[in-house]
Parts: structure tokens; C-alpha cells; sequence
């Protein structure tokens, strides 16, 4: 279900190359939960999966998705995996190309192809490094496919450093894709919710496994 929630999202996306009336990256700030919130609590449901956090304005429209999940490796090892990005292409899903363009200091910028139904999304996104802690990620430039968005990951320590509590929040604004996407909003706007989430578990699940190899 959840990966066809995925390819949804991510072929509705694609519509925007031929419909979107937006253009021009815009700024999203997300607010970590991370020090905002008491992760404990959580661990008992960690140990049965992953917990979803949906935050919404009050007008009901999506503010930001959190997803939780607990890994059984060490953040050292979870964090080499989060950076190995010459090596997405085997156990990230959809990629069909990631190529590091630019490394600046904290930063790291790198072009993606993701492979959808009908025409392939291209982007780029500045991945910027507290290791081994957090990587804020926001869109490179305003040439892309995605015009609205921004990513995070956080780690904390778990069990003495043995495992590690992965974070990963987002936002993408569902509603400059496209036409069609727009007007399924306006009947259905919990959509931009689930396309959100849909992708945000399809991610870290992915990380998780490999982490955990």
C-alpha cells in the first residue's frame, strides 16, 4: 500500500512539467522534534514499527510529516549509510541516477533522477552536515521539478549508543504538481498528507535496512 501510495505521488508529480503554473523555489522551514519533544515514551511503539507524526495549520492544511523509527545500529553506522550517496542507487527506491555535483565545507550538493510513470523527475538538493547528529536538506535550486520542499534527518543515540532513533521530517507542497493534483485537493486535501507520509516511510524504511544489514 505504501508503495503504491509512493508511485502515486510520484507519477502526480511528474504532471508538473506540462501543468504547473508555480515556478521558482520557495523556502520551507521545518521544525525538529528533537528537543521538543520526550522521545521515550515512544519505545515501546518503536519496537513494534514506525510512528508518524502529522502536524497541520490550523486552516487543516499539512505543516510537516515526522517519521520515528527505531534502528538496531549504532548512529555511527546509520550515519554512514544516510552519507553514502554514491551508493543510493542500490537500496533507495525509484533512483535511477545520483550524481554529487558539488562538496563546499558542511555541504554537499547532489543531482537526483527518479524514475516514475511517464516523465523521470530530476532535481537537485544541498545536503548540509552536523555529523553525526543531523543533515538539513533544501532544494539546491529553482530549476527542478520540485519547487517546494525540505527534508531533515536526525539521530539520536539509543540503548548506549547502541541503536539509534533515525528522524526523518519533511514537507513537500503536493499542490504545485499539478492541475489535476489541485482540484483532488480541494474534494481530498488529507491527500497531501498521506502522499507526504507515504514517502517519508518509504525512505527511511530503506535507510533502516540497510543500516541494519
Amino acid at each position: 500500500m505504501i508503495r503504491r501510495m509512493l508511485v502515486l505521488s510520484l507519477f502526480l508529480f511528474t504532471l508538473s512539467v506540462a501543468t504547473s503554473a508555480f515556478g521558482g523555489k520557495k523556502e520551507v522551514k521545518l521544525t525538529p522534534i528533537v528537543g521538543r519533544l520526550d522521545l521515550k515514551p515512544l519505545v515501546p511503539m518503536l519496537n513494534k514499527g514506525e510512528v508518524t507524526l502529522v502536524e497541520s495549520y490550523r486552516s487543516g492544511k499539512l505543516r510537516q510529516v515526522t517519521i520515528v523509527g527505531l534502528v538496531k545500529a549504532t548512529p555511527t553506522k546509520v550515519w554512514d549509510v544516510l552519507t553514502d550517496y554514491e551508493h543510493y542507487l542500490k537500496f533507495m527506491p525509484s533512483l535511477v541516477e545520483v550524481e554529487i555535483t558539488k562538496k563546499q565545507g558542511a555541504d554537499t550538493i547532489i543531482t537526483y533522477e527518479l524514475e516514475v510513470p511517464g516523465i523521470n523527475m530530476d532535481y537537485s538538493l544541498r545536503h548540509h552536515h552536523e555529523p553525526k547528529s543531523r543533515i538539513d536538506i533544501s532544494l539546491a535550486d529553482d530549476e527542478g521539478d520540485i519547487t517546494t520542499g525540505a527534508w531533515r534527518w536526525d539521530l539520536v543515540p539509543h540503548e548506549n549508543g547502541t541503536q539509534t532513533m533515525l528522524i526523518y521530517s519533511l514537507y513537500t507542497d503536493v499542490s504545485e504538481s499539478s492541475w489535476f493534483i489541485r482540484q483532488a485537493l480541494k474534494s481530498q486535501p488529507s491527500m497531501e498528507h498521506g502522499l507526504n507520509i507515504a514517502s517519508g516511510l518509504v525512505t527511511l524504511q530503506a535507510i533502516k535496512k540497510k543500516a541494519e544489514k
